[in-house]
């Protein structure tokens, strides 16, 4: 066994002044260690950084003469050997991303695979017209009588038949039979176009809860189909989008037509002719009174954008003002035209003036809280 006698571990036999003093020691030399390395360093980026040509690395890269030889050595290898490396980093990064896999309705599994709608209209098809006019329709599936049934109504009242093509547009993606039934009554080309749902659903603007309450409110009023999202949908719709969807890209005059509509009287002009030699712009069938429900605060946003806008309003003589204006009670007289069975020049709607006039209506959300 070992015996200590003096156990350094032990407290007493350290003496407080001795501690005292190491622990100084102790702390004096690693300040003058941290003081030494920072010197040191502060010595390298002196003498080191000053040689540096540091505004040659904020240039902009520029191609290196050096890699002409490179350069010229890719160029001419074969084209099968480049493309096969480039087509290799395509399908790689192609792989890699798979946007589609991320869609809910992907994963779900059980979605049928949807029918590839029609987005063009071959020039062809107006070598023998003597418009580019075209009839559109905006219609469902669970419609499809409905379509017939006034496309029906039309080749009986029409001498030349609809020669001129059929755009029908659906926010939803035409199913075969709908497609299939329809042609069999069509004698010209029909296209099938689906609706930009970007367009068709609420903007990011609106305040959906305070338009859905703002449509029941209208609905109490008896406004009609005041509680329809889709119908206040398809009226926005028809008033700023239709003519931008890539079917009426060549398009120069549409007749709306309205699913469901009959034809009583004999239509034996080309109408679509008609209206280019006379220079027509608009042409309607029914006019009536609106309810002031429907638009309580259209005729205030009218005035102003007249005072926003002034370049581009016309003298009143020069517009139907005259006509829905009421002198005497100095305010809209709420006559108004239907726009269902409307033939149009597009290039009305496609001006500056009229694009603006409806942003600036759709700006307001009153397409949804009103009508």
């Amino acid at each position: 066994m070992v015996h200590l006698q003096d156990n350094p571990f032990h407290a007493e036999s350290i003496s407080p002044s001795n501690s005292k003093a190491s622990y100084k020691r102790r702390k004096q030399c690693k300040t003058f260690i941290r003081v030494a390395l920072v010197s040191a360093l502060s010595i390298m980026c002196f003498f080191i950084g000053r040689n540096v040509k540091w505004e040659s690395l904020t240039e902009s890269y520029g191609f290196d003469p050096r890699d002409a030889d490179f350069v010229q050595y890719f160029c001419n290898q074969p084209s099968s050997i480049v493309a096969s490396d480039i087509s290799f980093d395509e399908q790689s990064i192609q792989s890699n991303k798979k946007p589609n896999s991320l869609l809910e309705h992907v994963r779900a599994g059980y979605f049928k695979e949807e029918i590839i709608a029609d987005t063009s209209i071959p020039k062809e098809i107006w070598q023998d017209l003597p418009v580019k006019g075209a009839y559109y329709m905006v219609v469902r599936n669970e419609d499809l009588y409905g379509a017939r049934s006034v496309i029906q109504s039309m080749r009986d009242h029409m001498s030349n038949g609809t020669r001129y093509p059929w755009i029908l547009l659906n926010n939803q993606y035409f199913t075969k039979e709908f497609k299939t039934y329809v042609k069999q009554l069509i004698d010209g080309p029909v296209f099938f176009g689906k609706i930009d749902l970007k367009v068709w659903d609420y903007p990011n603007w609106i305040d959906i809860p305070h338009a859905e309450q703002k449509m029941l409110e209208q609905e109490v009023s008896g406004v009609h189909k005041g509680s329809s999202l889709s119908y206040h949908q398809l009226l926005r719709y028809h008033t700023g989008f239709f003519f931008h969807h890539p079917l009426f890209e060549n398009v120069e005059y549409t007749w709306r037509v309205e699913a469901g509509a009959d034809y009583s009287c004999q239509m034996d002009d080309d109408l679509f002719l008609k209206m280019k030699e006379e220079q027509k712009k608009l042409g309607f069938v029914i006019t009536m009174r609106e309810s002031s429900a429907a638009i309580p605060t259209l005729w205030s946003r009218v005035v102003e954008f007249k005072e926003l806008y002034p370049e581009h309003i016309l003298p009143e003589d020069a517009t139907i003002y005259p006509w829905i204006y009421d002198t005497n009670e100095d305010n809209y007289n709420l006559c108004h035209f239907w726009s269902n069975f409307q033939l149009a020049d597009l290039t009305f709607f496609r001006s500056t003036a009229y694009q603006k006039y409806f942003e600036y209506l759709d700006n307001t959300g009153n397409f949804f809280y009103e009508r």
